[in-house]
């Protein structure tokens, strides 16, 4: 059975008569539809060159699919969509300004303040089996976390290809953004973000992983392979990171990228300061352990930042000379810090060589120093 028409409105408003705040309106509405019954409980509907005005928002409806189906006791089985093109942020306002529509909708989608646009999305999924297929481009996506336990994105583009056991998603933006939450101080700013994310379902955890992820910033460039487990049952969440970063510009601009949420306030401010001038040609980080024992005092995982640094300006405390003009290679190792330093000068005098070290942040009182 096939029923074809077209739906036209003008000014229309609705209203619910119990609770007056909830209404419906659509200043113009132009729905070319075409709805098919494939079988007892199976439905197709396709809509083209197609459009909706609510609230002086105008959604613009290319080419849409939708297929459902039911069982015989009215159970949805399968479902799936083809969508051309959608401008999400559009389609965001219209259902969060409608109040007649389920505040399940809106109350998320309020949240989630998405922006950008969807293209060739493709999804598929059978219920009964929990199965689900999903193919998709996305442009310039933004969108606020739910709560702080999820991150924020803006202006990130992507295509996404797989199923609920495995699939791929191959980064592809530029001035991408992503707030963590307190993690770091602001949004980390990517000039570039390229590379493929790969997720895989196992009988026990969630792996995301990355062979070669590029995400640039303004102040320095980055490359890496990550391996990402989420445990189904209540285990803490680990990763296994190496980074690469190089040509770096100002180190003063490190404190942008120190992940302060999980620091003390004491290692905080004594890295703000320490840092005066130079920039740093190349580096490593290694992260490997579960995200609840970080910074592995107990030697539960390990986290070690290697980099070098040219003409560094280094300032330990005001009842300390600082050490300038510093070629040197600076370590972070768990919960220790040094500094071998290759030529510099303080106070006049030319350091041929030294070592600059704190043992621990949290157990020692001193700074260790040795040159010539």
């Amino acid at each position: 059975q096939d029923l074809t028409g077209n739906v036209q409105l003008q000014d229309t408003f609705l209203q619910n008569r119990q609770t007056a705040w909830k209404v419906l309106r659509l200043e113009s509405c132009d729905i070319q539809f075409k709805l098919h019954q494939k079988g007892i409980g199976h439905w197709q509907l396709a809509i083209e060159n197609s459009f909706l005005r609510s609230h002086k928002v105008k959604l613009n409806l290319p080419k849409i699919s939708l297929s459902s189906q039911k069982n015989p006791e009215g159970v949805w089985t399968h479902i799936a969509t083809n969508i051309k093109s959608l401008n999400l942020g559009q389609l965001n306002k219209v259902i969060i300004k409608n109040t007649l529509l389920p505040a399940t909708w809106r109350t998320p989608l309020e949240k989630l303040a998405l922006q950008g646009k969807l293209k060739h999305f493709i999804f598929y999924a059978d219920l009964e089996q929990q199965h689900f297929a999903i193919n998709a481009d996305a442009e310039h996506l933004s969108f606020h976390g739910l709560n702080k336990k999820w991150p924020s994105v803006s202006n990130t583009s992507f295509s996404i290809k797989g199923t609920e056991q495995s699939g791929t998603i191959n980064l592809k933006g530029n001035q991408m953004k992503l707030d963590l939450n307190g993690l770091f101080r602001k949004a980390l700013l990517f000039e570039e973000a390229t590379g493929a994310m790969h997720w895989q379902q196992q009988a026990d955890q969630y792996v995301l992983s990355a062979e070669d992820l590029q995400l640039d910033t303004p102040d320095i460039k980055t490359n890496s392979r990550l391996s990402l487990v989420i445990p189904k049952n209540d285990q803490a969440a680990s990763m296994e990171l190496y980074n690469h970063f190089y040509e770096g510009k100002d180190v003063r601009q490190l404190f942008n990228y120190l992940p302060v949420g999980i620091m003390s306030d004491g290692l905080v401010n004594w890295l703000d300061k320490a840092f005066l001038a130079g920039h740093i040609p190349q580096g490593g980080l290694l992260f490997r352990g579960a995200f609840k024992d970080f910074p592995f005092v107990e030697q539960q995982g390990v986290f070690e930042v290697l980099f070098d640094v040219r003409q560094l300006d280094f300032h330990y405390s005001d009842d300390w000379p600082d050490i300038q003009d510093m070629n040197a290679q600076v370590r972070f190792f768990e919960n220790s810090f040094s500094v071998d330093i290759a030529q510099g000068k303080a106070s006049g005098a030319q350091i041929q060589s030294g070592r600059v070290g704190i043992d621990s942040f949290w157990y020692s009182d001193y700074l260790t120093i040795q040159g010539q």
